[in-house]
């Protein structure tokens, strides 16, 4: 399983900022800070520790809501942390377990929302997709441990589309298995033997702008995006610690122009690319101050364009807005 930090993540940070803002306190915002880029500007807009009473504990992946609300997955603690689109911390739920309604987050997990507002959680300790409704009302429940169809080694992500399918990675069985919304198992793509067509050791996944699954394949440091069926389309990515290269790809999430944010944890960044690979800029190095990471996991960005980051070494989220250029001026 893909535990952060290490050392060698630390050891291979470099510098990919200049001008870097004073530090912030755990839990409390500051005065927004610019970032500089050769192409962007990335503005720090707050950070967060979550619930005072019981603060995130290595958190995951994140999702938004119908609503706009940051929904971490909040992993020791078994729960999810609640955030507005500002930072305000709302609620906690959840609870550990292996009963309905109940999450084993320690190895991870994740969730996602579909049009109608229905919550699926990747239950990664307990081997399942658990459903929901937009109440919160358990629905049903697939999955166990197993290699079948249908089954999960260690799933790790999940998207769902527009149409209802419902699309999990699992970074064991290192293929993504596909469901419709009732956890009925559809097909399977992605694994394989061979690293030139199969993914290996995987992070996680997201739908890009017109419907594509683009998967972040940590193992071979690259990008690669399936079609809807699973037939693999393109990927991208090079190996190193230079401007556009990859070294341990772990989440990715696509904008309305199809640019590509991809969280590199080792190297404490994240990078962007167009629709085609092609590198555009980046922001983020190693440490504790605006616009460095100790151990960033995961990524979401909502339709005003802010990015919301997970830090696990740090135990918090943390929100940004990048403006590229030529992009409109974006919504505060």
């Amino acid at each position: 399983m893909k535990r952060f930090p290490n050392a060698l993540a630390i050891l291979l940070t470099i510098v990919v900022l200049i001008g870097i803002a004073p530090g912030i306190a755990h839990g409390q915002a500051t005065t927004p800070a610019a970032i500089s880029t050769p192409v962007a500007t990335a503005e720090f807009l707050w950070e967060s520790g979550g619930d005072p009473e019981r603060p995130l504990a290595d958190p995951w992946f994140l999702s938004l809501d119908p609503d706009g609300n940051l929904w971490v997955v909040d992993g020791r603690n078994n729960q999810f942390q609640i955030f507005a689109p500002d930072g305000t911390f709302l609620e906690a739920w959840g609870m550990a377990g292996t009963g309905k309604g109940e999450f084993d987050f320690v190895e991870h997990g994740a969730s996602a929302f579909d049009a109608e507002g229905n919550l699926y959680v990747v239950d990664t300790g307990n081997d399942r997709v658990q459903k929901f409704g937009p109440d919160r009302d358990f629905l049903t429940a697939w999955g166990g441990e197993g290699s079948g169809d249908g089954q999960f080694l260690s799933p790790l992500d999940i998207a769902v589309t527009a149409d209802g399918r419902v699309y999990v990675i699992d970074d064991r069985r290192n293929d993504v298995q596909v469901f419709d919304r009732n956890g009925r198992f559809l097909f399977a793509f992605g694994g394989g033997e061979d690293s030139e067509l199969g993914l290996v050791d995987t992070g996680g996944l997201t739908i890009d702008e017109v419907g594509n699954i683009l998967v972040a394949d940590y193992g071979n440091q690259r990008i690669v995006r399936f079609s809807p069926d699973g037939e693999r389309l393109a990927s991208w990515g090079e190996a190193g610690t230079r401007a556009g290269e990859l070294f341990a790809p772990i989440d990715l999430v696509v904008d309305e122009q199809g640019r590509v944010y991809v969280i590199d944890n080792s190297l404490h960044r994240v990078e962007v690319y167009d629709r085609e690979g092609h590198f555009l800029t980046q922001f983020g190095r190693a440490g504790m101050d605006v616009g460095q990471f100790y151990s960033v996991v995961s990524i979401a960005r909502d339709a005003s364009g802010h990015l919301y980051l997970s830090d696990a070494g740090r135990s918090v989220v943390l929100a940004y807005r990048l403006e590229m250029p030529g992009d409109a001026t974006p919504a505060p």
